[in-house]
């Protein structure tokens, strides 16, 4: 039987000295299986093609390796495409064990085509997609929203969370028998 296994994080090898803080993150398993992000480094690696790369303001957001030869860049894609095949579209919790070593390859290929500046920019990147997924924006009409900005001023509340999570505390503390059951 298979033996089933997330991969450890892998850091970032710096191509010059390493900044002050902590140290870069390379890709995790679930940024790989994040579609946004996955998209945003594939079309990032693809700006290496020559029909982009003639832009030279993304020019340092790669390793010098990459400013410096066609050659290499055209190995980059071809190599980061080649390790990219081996990971499916669809989220699996785990993968195997042998997927790790191919992961580790992926990563190690993302490490050689971007600096460390481009890769912390990216790195930014993907910091506010998840931001953006982890916050929800309920519908409302018009008027319920002016009421709930009110109620929020009025009993000055600094944010509709907080406002929102003291009307929830009133109406739980009214309706004891309906919040034991949301406990359960």
């Amino acid at each position: 039987m298979t033996e089933y296994s997330t991969p450890e994080p892998m850091t970032w090898k710096y191509h010059g000295l390493r900044k002050a803080g902590r140290p870069l993150p390379l890709l995790s398993w679930d940024e790989l299986q994040n579609p946004y992000i996955r998209q945003m480094v594939i079309d990032h690696v693809e700006l290496l093609s020559p029909i982009h790369y003639k832009d030279k303001a993304n020019n340092t957001w790669f390793s010098r390796l990459m400013q410096c030869s066609e050659n290499a860049r055209s190995d980059a894609r071809y190599d980061f495409n080649a390790a990219l095949r081996h990971f499916p579209k669809k989220k699996k919790h785990y993968i195997e064990v042998r997927d790790g070593v191919e992961f580790c390859r992926l990563n190690q290929e993302l490490n050689r085509i971007f600096s460390d500046e481009g890769w912390r920019k990216l790195r930014r990147k993907f910091s506010q997609i998840h931001k953006r997924e982890s916050t929800v924006r309920p519908q409302m009409k018009a008027s319920t929203y002016s009421q709930l900005t009110d109620f929020k001023d009025s009993n000055g509340y600094e944010s509709l969370d907080v406002a929102i999570l003291e009307l929830l505390a009133t109406w739980n503390a009214n309706n004891p028998e309906d919040a034991e059951l949301e406990e359960e």
